[in-house]
């Protein structure tokens, strides 16, 4: 009689349970009922390296950026994003011309606390980078710089996101870009300098 017991109460346990385990992957209070998120924002971004660091006329460059995020009410989302940066160079002089770069990434999202209104979040992709020397008054064979690069690269970070209600969100991140093989600057032991970045980042936009 009480093993016949316990197997009911296992039962209804799991019953219940059910329900709440495949509501964490829908939200009825969204449209999207997963939650979706469009974002616009800015922030500053830098290289790593000393080479790549000594090469800019500023230590940190400004940096706009615009993300789309699908599934911010569940556990695992994903983000698609584009980054834009520009910096002034300083070879040989005071105007060298600028550095413009261009990023396109996607990336897997974790979030800690979908339904709240704090989220923090980690979050791991790939992308694409581009690096244009643009309005240069200098020769390659002179810095070792070349005129572009295209390029691979591994986003990942953390950030939190703060919803007001209505749904507007803000939403801060810090991100780390392992860059892949570079050929933009050629260093005097004959190396090309790696273009790892980091970026601190703020934006706001609204969610559904």
């Amino acid at each position: 009689m009480m093993t016949k017991t316990l197997l009911l109460a296992s039962v209804a346990m799991l019953t219940v349970a059910a329900p709440a385990r495949a509501d964490v992957w829908h939200d009825p209070s969204l449209r999207s009922e997963i939650g979706m998120d469009l974002n616009l924002g800015g922030g500053i971004t830098s290289f790593t390296d000393s080479a790549m660091r000594g090469l800019m006329a500023n230590s940190v460059s400004p940096l706009w950026d615009v993300s789309a995020s699908l599934g911010t009410h569940v556990p695992i989302g994903v983000d698609v994003s584009y980054v834009g940066s520009a910096t002034p160079i300083r070879a040989l002089g005071d105007d060298d011309g600028n550095l413009v770069g261009t990023t396109f990434e996607g990336a897997v999202r974790y979030n800690i606390l979908p339904r709240l209104v704090w989220d923090p979040y980690v979050f791991a992709g790939i992308g694409w980078q581009r690096y244009d020397v643009q309005s240069a008054k200098f020769a390659d064979a002179d810095t070792g710089i070349s005129k572009e690069d295209n390029l691979a690269e591994v986003p990942m970070g953390a950030g939190i996101t703060y919803r007001k209600g209505d749904g507007l969100i803000a939403d801060l991140r810090g991100t780390f870009r392992a860059a892949m093989s570079s050929t933009l600057l050629l260093e005097s032991n004959g190396d090309h300098a790696p273009l790892h970045s980091w970026e601190a980042s703020a934006g706001i936009g609204y969610e559904f």
